[in-house]
């Protein structure tokens, strides 16, 4: 079994979990502590090409010295990229000798590069790619445009995990290994967004500028995203996770509410026929996230890495120093974030960046949600500094 943390080895838990232990329960410690490590570089800074000029996590190509750029494994940024010969490149940063993956090559789908150790491990896709198992028709170029806009948003999202250190399992873990299927609707079938046991399946027509606008307005929604729909079906992924099963479904109940009565089928058939709770704005961050716990967390988790991305960027760009281990001062900080360019947007008759308005319950569900998050980051931590002792957490790649 696999869990990915970058730069460090995958790790096998089968050995390490101590007898009758569900791989999520070791995730669950009864109190966090302190844990500085929690954030260690920004997650969507921009970048610099050798001949001084920026570059931007979706490039190809510098637009200064016109030279190829992606994502180097090596150096975990955007690097301007030599082509030395035939499948052969070299970072021109930190020299490494890199391949490009096989759907940027074939497709023009993706700007990652694998290191030369996938490359002798017989892979040929990177590693955001290879976590894709079904893709649209490539023969119908529509369907690889949609699909490109796809990729690009899930690697935006993954990236954003790893520096919150949060676990992915990988293909041949028995846990729940997370994968994602890109369909197409046809007349016969509607393909539907969502998550099961570990599968996240993404309608493909989300990626169609034009549809995805036409069912925001019809649901009311005051944003929808690709990167928005990853963020949401990444949260039921993580509760299957780290909270199913576990001694921490309790608190997620008593903070959430308990997803066994009603039951989602009942609260879905609700939901459409009734709309939301009618206390939504008060009680949650959307009104879906009314319709049943599991969505409420998926929607919180959603919320909270937005959070974490724009506090991050916003860092980066030296707006503010981000304190990312108090999670008041995390919300204080986006909120006046979120109300200054609020009102750039709307000078430009643009929707507000952040919409939401973050009262008691929602806070404190928030708040929760951080907490979970850096327990599992604090565990993944140690054990990577061997401090876990003889039963060490599994450690991610």
């Amino acid at each position: 079994m696999e869990f990915r943390l970058w730069n460090n080895a995958c790790s096998s838990i089968a050995d390490v979990r101590p007898p009758g232990q569900s791989p999520s329960e070791l995730f669950q410690t009864p109190d966090p502590g302190e844990f500085s490590p929690f954030f260690k570089d920004p997650i969507m800074k921009t970048f610099e090409c050798l001949c001084g000029n920026a570059l931007f996590w979706d490039n190809y190509s510098c637009l200064g010295c016109h030279k190829d750029v992606g994502f180097c494994p090596n150096c975990e940024e955007i690097r301007s990229i030599d082509f030395v010969e035939e499948e052969t490149w070299q970072c021109r940063h930190c020299q490494a000798i890199l391949s490009k993956c096989r759907n940027g090559l074939a497709h023009g789908v993706c700007n990652w590069f694998l290191s030369d150790q996938e490359v002798a491990a017989g892979e040929s896709l990177c590693w955001s790619c290879r976590l894709t198992k079904v893709v649209p028709d490539v023969s119908k170029p529509h369907y690889v445009e949609l699909w490109r806009k796809l990729e690009a948003a899930k690697r935006r999202v993954l990236y954003s995990l790893k520096t919150i250190q949060l676990p992915i399992c990988c293909d041949d873990c028995t846990v729940l290994p997370l994968e994602f299927h890109f369909k197409a609707s046809t007349p016969e079938h509607l393909v539907t967004t969502g998550h099961s046991a570990g599968v996240i399946t993404i309608q493909l027509e989300e990626a169609d500028d034009v549809q995805r606008e036409t069912v925001r307005v019809q649901f009311a929604e005051p944003h929808r995203t690709l990167v928005g729909h990853f963020r949401h079906e990444l949260g039921h992924y993580f509760w299957d996770l780290l909270i199913r099963g576990t001694k921490e479904v309790d608190h997620f109940r008593s903070v959430f509410g308990d997803e066994r009565s009603p039951t989602y089928e009942d609260a879905q058939r609700a939901y459409y026929a009734n709309g939301p709770q009618s206390n939504w704005p008060q009680n949650f961050i959307s009104a879906y996230a009314s319709m049943h716990p599991w969505e409420d967390f998926a929607e919180t988790f959603n919320a909270y890495l937005d959070i974490v991305a724009v506090l991050d960027t916003a860092g980066a760009l030296r707006w503010i120093v981000p304190d990312f281990s108090n999670c008041k001062t995390m919300l204080t900080h986006y909120q006046k974030i979120g109300l200054s360019i609020n009102e750039f947007n709307r000078e430009m008759g643009l929707k507000d960046l952040v919409p939401e308005i973050y009262h008691a319950d929602v806070r404190r569900k928030i708040e929760y949600l951080h907490g979970v998050v850096r327990t599992a980051a604090k565990r993944v931590d140690l054990a990577t500094q061997g401090l876990m002792g003889e039963h060490p957490d599994p450690v991610l790649r």
